[in-house]
């Protein structure tokens, strides 16, 4: 994720989202990436504020109130010269959009680049819904026999649904995009937001879209490649979405992880990481809310039917084995001794030896 690494030639934008993970967030990234245009990411900068810049959103004295991120902030832009707040994804890349010439070249583009959006959203939250198709607020456990009906009929009409249109929607620009570009023959913000979905569709449901894939050639062929090929946004990718030294260990320990499809591996790595570097409280941190963390994928991986970590099966068991033993780092956070030793630092660095050990072995 970046933070202020270009030249500034626009208004000071700032993106306001939860720290560590793309989520919803990167929809807005992509979009400034692509544009080179610099931004500010506050949550994710390594002195900055955290998750509190991101709770304060949908403090009661916020106005107009928010009611989730992601935000823009733009200051200077709103009414009196006051900061100009936007919340709702579709909302901020439809602004952004118009800002930064990638919401296509003339009104009717332009509403073309939006509708696509919008159907490329649903996307994404049909996809989330799959896990949680009653209240997004209960475990996996507590609908386990309506996700399990919902990710069927995710898999087997939902996806080649939304699939099979923008495969057509392609090929109807094939004129003038050529099979790289939804709407006309440059990029929009549409393209940034599908290959986001395809990207994370890639991720949750690796088996699925592996056998698919070849059913939709313009949309995994030349539509994917260009995205990715596009400057801004291959430069970003090389740097990396989620680099070890920019995590939010806090967040790591959250059960959006799971929601956000980020899987198991950022939280494998980063204990790692924190190990090396015997940073033994934040690396407790981290580890405190694994195990709620790998049951929950687990659950994950039964809807879907998919495995969430796209590799083995006797990895990604590996790596669950691995995860499970995390309830007992809570007990040292707290200052307990599991270890029968007064030595603290000592007991949470043979567990957690023994755990990443496990983790990264299997």
């Amino acid at each position: 994720m970046a933070t202020n690494k270009k030249a500034r030639t626009q208004p000071p934008y700032e993106l306001l989202y939860w720290p560590g993970i793309p989520g919803r967030g990167e929809f807005v990234r992509l979009v400034f990436e692509a544009a080179g245009v610099s931004y500010k990411d506050p949550a994710n900068e390594p002195d900055g504020p955290g998750a509190q810049v991101v709770v304060s959103l949908t403090s009661p004295d916020v106005k107009p109130p928010v009611f989730a991120p992601p935000a823009l902030k733009v200051p200077g832009e709103g009414k009196n010269d006051a900061p100009l707040i936007i919340y709702q994804t579709p909302a901020i890349l439809s602004y952004l959009g118009e800002k930064l010439d990638l919401a296509g070249e003339d009104e009717v583009d332009k509403m073309t680049v939006l509708s696509h959006t919008l159907t490329a959203l649903d996307l994404n939250n049909e996809a989330h819904d799959t896990h949680h198709p009653i209240a997004t607020g209960k475990y996996y456990e507590d609908q386990k026999d309506e996700a399990l009906k919902k990710a069927t009929d995710f898999r087997e009409n939902r996806i080649p649904k939304f699939l099979g249109f923008f495969e057509r929607v392609l090929k109807s620009n094939e004129d003038q995009g050529q099979g790289k570009f939804l709407v006309g023959g440059k990029l929009s913000y549409a393209d940034t937001t599908l290959w986001h979905v395809l990207s994370g569709l890639e991720f949750a449901f690796p088996n699925e879209i592996k056998a698919t894939k070849k059913d939709y050639p313009l949309l995994f062929g030349s539509f994917y490649d260009n995205v990715v090929q596009t400057k801004g946004i291959k430069d970003y990718l090389e740097i990396g979405l989620l680099a070890l030294g920019e995590l939010e260990v806090d967040t790591l320990a959250s059960e959006a992880l799971v929601d956000l499809a980020v899987g198991v591996e950022p939280v494998v790595n980063t204990a790692a990481l924190l190990l090396v570097e015997n940073d033994l409280e934040d690396l407790a941190a981290v580890l405190t809310g694994a195990e709620t963390l790998a049951n929950n994928l687990d659950g994950v991986d039964e809807v879907g039917q998919d495995s969430v970590v796209d590799s083995s099966e006797s990895s990604r068991l590996g790596t669950l084995l691995g995860l499970g033993s995390a309830g007992a780092v809570g007990t040292l956070g707290a200052g307990e001794n599991a270890a029968g030793s007064n030595d603290q630092d000592v007991a949470v660095r043979e567990l957690l030896l023994e755990l990443t050990g496990e983790a990264v072995a299997c």
